[in-house]
């Protein structure tokens, strides 16, 4: 099986990354609606607005959940970032253009998402050695690529 192309490995590690972006789309839409549901069944029982603004008063509150939820959101949207650059990464490589100077940029990104979220724990703000360490090794293959582009781009104009 070749690596880049149509029925590729990239193709078909574009169409894994095509089912997790849809799959996690779909389960933040859910856990939004079950969240807007629930919060609508604890209106409708209570029947006063305070406990509505009691709700957001506990998920809001910075001492015990504020910073957790705000944590895991931006893993989340970093995560969702991720896949959105891996799924262009991937696009480029189905359609044979490896050494591009977008597929350089796209691992950049990539390379700065991971260095940022090295700094997020699990509910508060850590520091993770070996993610800053991945993160610089996927800034080196974004310098590889670069210098791969101007390569190809030198051979381009010389054929």
């Amino acid at each position: 099986m070749k690596q880049f192309g149509k029925k590729s490995v990239a193709h078909n590690l574009k169409v894994l990354l095509d089912i997790t972006w849809t799959g996690s789309w779909t389960l933040i839409v859910l856990f939004t609606l079950y969240s807007l549901v629930v919060i609508g069944i604890a209106l409708f029982r209570e029947g006063n607005m305070n406990f509505f603004f009691e709700c957001f008063s506990y998920f809001s509150d910075v001492s015990k959940y504020g910073n957790y939820m705000i944590l895991n959101f931006v893993k989340l949207f970093f995560f969702m970032v991720n896949l959105f650059l891996l799924r262009k990464l991937f696009k480029n490589l189905i359609n044979e253009k490896i050494f591009d100077k977008l597929n350089a940029n796209y691992i950049k990104d990539i390379a700065i998402i991971v260095f940022l979220s090295s700094f997020i724990g699990s509910g508060e703000l850590a520091i993770s050695l070996s993610t800053i360490f991945y993160s610089l090794i996927i800034y080196m293959l974004s310098e590889i690529f670069k210098i791969g582009a101007k390569l190809q781009n030198e051979n381009d104009l010389t054929v």
